[in-house]
């Protein structure tokens, strides 16, 4: 009978101890799945990020394309613009009123600009 009573005092002990252990699992595998809460919402804001990262790069890409195409532009209007100034002083410099001449007698009758008789050539 005292060696039933110690065995079952053991077995008593053996228990307490195995539920010390499973409760201590318990609270572990609490906190575990508490972090796996915690990475699945981590997860789904770096899936969001890079979601939005993919937009800014695809945004920031169409703004450097549109400003390549409007530096073109405005290089070709600054083009343009340099070619009618040249004009316009090769213009005044053939056609303008000369010191000795008044305006009037640089137009002439309006022949010489049509190219027609009195044209220069």
């Amino acid at each position: 009978l005292c060696d039933a009573q110690g065995r079952l005092h053991e077995a008593r002990a053996e228990l307490q101890s195995e539920r010390s252990r499973a409760a201590q699992l318990q609270e572990a595998v609490a906190v575990c799945a508490g972090h796996s809460e915690d990475v699945a919402r981590l997860r789904a804001m770096l899936v969001d990020s890079q979601t939005m990262l993919a937009h800014v790069r695809e945004a920031v890409g169409a703004e450097r394309s549109e400003a390549s195409r409007l530096a073109g532009l405005v290089g070709q209007e600054e083009d343009r613009a340099r070619l009618l100034l040249h004009m316009l002083g090769r213009f005044k410099e053939r056609f303008g009123p000369q010191p000795s001449e008044g305006r009037a007698a640089s137009l002439g009758d309006g022949l010489s600009l049509r190219g027609g008789p009195g044209a220069p050539h």
